[in-house]
């Protein structure tokens, strides 16, 4: 076996071994240990997965080790390493800049670095209404939110189904519609008991990481 393959399994092995500890449902759980396996990995060579997961830890604001700004710096070295793997990235770096508490709060750049992102399952959607809906960004627009929020709901999110189903039941929005708001709440419901069976989880927030279906409204 030459050194380039040998590195490539050594490599894989190292990224498989950090998303263990990276796993706060893990016995494993260990940012430190994390760490170190993802700058050997990059040691190796540049890798999206290894950059990834290190703005993924730098990103954590229940940790330590939180540094948005290093979040930053690995979440564009990873789109940068692969465009086309790079969706789920994007959105991670769109809650930074939209966080409100975070010294890299932008919202308008919380919304272009989403241009050309797919939007799978509406998660795309689900986070232009968040911005949209965020009364402290200038853009502040809550028929814009909606129509994001429907976008999402009408791709399947349950969370987007939710925040238009809030949106509906509140008779302070111009488009308040009781009956279809009650509708798609109940439709959140019954997705997000599905998903939770299945032991699934949908991206939720401004400047969340990933929560586990059971909302809290904000």
């Amino acid at each position: 076996m030459n050194n380039s393959s040998s590195d490539k399994i050594i490599q894989k092995a190292l990224n498989s071994l950090a998303r263990l500890y990276t796993n706060e449902g893990s016995t494993l759980y260990d940012y430190n240990k994390a760490l170190s396996c993802l700058n050997e990995s990059v040691a190796i060579s540049k890798n999206f997965d290894a950059y990834t997961m290190l703005g993924g830890i730098y990103s954590d604001k229940n940790d330590k080790f939180y540094d948005p700004e290093k979040a930053e710096l690995y979440y564009k070295w990873a789109i940068n390493q692969n465009p086309n793997r790079s969706n789920y990235v994007k959105l991670r770096l769109s809650r930074l800049y939209a966080d409100n508490e975070s010294v890299l709060c932008d919202y308008e750049e919380a919304l272009e670095v989403l241009n050309g992102a797919s939007d799978t399952k509406g998660s795309v959607s689900l986070q232009q209404g968040n911005i949209y809906n965020n009364s402290n960004y200038a853009g502040y627009d809550k028929k814009t939110a909606y129509e994001c929020y429907e976008k999402a709901a009408h791709n399947g999110n349950a969370y987007g189904m939710f925040q238009k189903g809030s949106m509906l039941i509140d008779d302070r929005n111009t488009f308040y519609n009781l009956r279809e708001g009650v509708k798609e709440l109940e439709k959140s419901i019954q997705l997000g008991k599905r998903t939770e069976i299945s032991g699934g989880h949908q991206t939720t927030g401004i400047c969340s990481s990933t929560y586990k279906i059971g909302w809290t409204i904000s």
